[in-house]
């Protein structure tokens, strides 16, 4: 949720602060945040320099990586499919933990 809320900008403001907070508490990227401003968090969240850098960071680190995998055969893929091309199966993809 907080990858698509830094790379989809339509998205309401809220959703984007609190999967934000939510998302870099538990990553790598929660030291570079502190780089940005260590006053406060909300302040940080809402710099729009600082969404544009981990909109980027974030780009980067999931570029190449699998994001979905078919529940049914384990086949992995970067773009979603609604049907899955080694078994077949409709509606089979599902998102993969590429955080971790």
């Amino acid at each position: 949720l907080a990858h698509l809320s830094i790379t989809n900008l339509e998205l309401n403001q809220n959703i984007i602060t609190s999967s934000l907070i939510q998302y870099i508490s538990k990553q790598i990227y929660y030291s570079e945040v502190l780089k940005f401003d260590k006053n406060s968090f909300t302040v940080t969240i809402n710099n729009k320099d600082f969404i544009s850098n981990l909109r980027q960071s974030l780009n980067k680190s999931t570029k190449n990586n699998f994001k979905f995998s078919c529940s049914n055969c384990g086949y992995k893929t970067i773009a979603l499919s609604w049907q899955c091309p080694t078994c077949r199966s409709w509606e089979s993809a599902t998102p993969i933990n590429f955080i971790s």
